[in-house]
């Protein structure tokens, strides 16, 4: 059995200006509190790619805003092994965009059960071998 990759590079993220509004345009949504979740399929080399957007309006201070994106990168990291271990590079990309909801900090715990059903969700929908 291999070592597991808990490893988030850079290019596991959407970064690329035409990505993002490519996701927002054709993505559905659905919501996992405390995150709204938009899903969209997309061509791409790696096979999932993340947004993580905590709203300046719902969290003033910038402190605030960068502890609930590294909590929830921390919890994605950890759990996202799944996806990577069951998929073949270059077949299908699939465009992840995370929008922290609620108004208040929520404990870590929270957002990783959040992030576990997400990741569930994606692999059901896009990556099971009867799609």
């Amino acid at each position: 059995m291999p070592l597991q990759d808990f490893r988030f590079p850079k290019n596991h993220r959407i970064c690329s200006k035409n990505d993002i509004d490519y996701l927002f345009k054709n993505g559905k949504a659905f919501l996992f509190f405390p995150f709204k979740v938009i899903i969209s399929e997309y061509t791409a080399e790696i096979p999932v790619k993340i947004l993580i957007s905590v709203p300046k309006s719902r969290h003033n201070k910038a402190v605030a805003r960068n502890r609930i994106k590294r909590m929830t990168r921390e919890a994605y990291r950890k759990n996202s092994s799944v996806l990577y271990s069951q998929t073949v590079e270059g077949e299908k990309c699939v465009l992840v965009g995370l929008i922290y909801v609620n108004d208040e900090i929520a404990a870590y715990d929270t957002i990783e059960k959040a992030i576990k059903k997400t990741i569930k969700i994606i692999e059901e929908l896009y990556f099971s071998e009867n799609s």
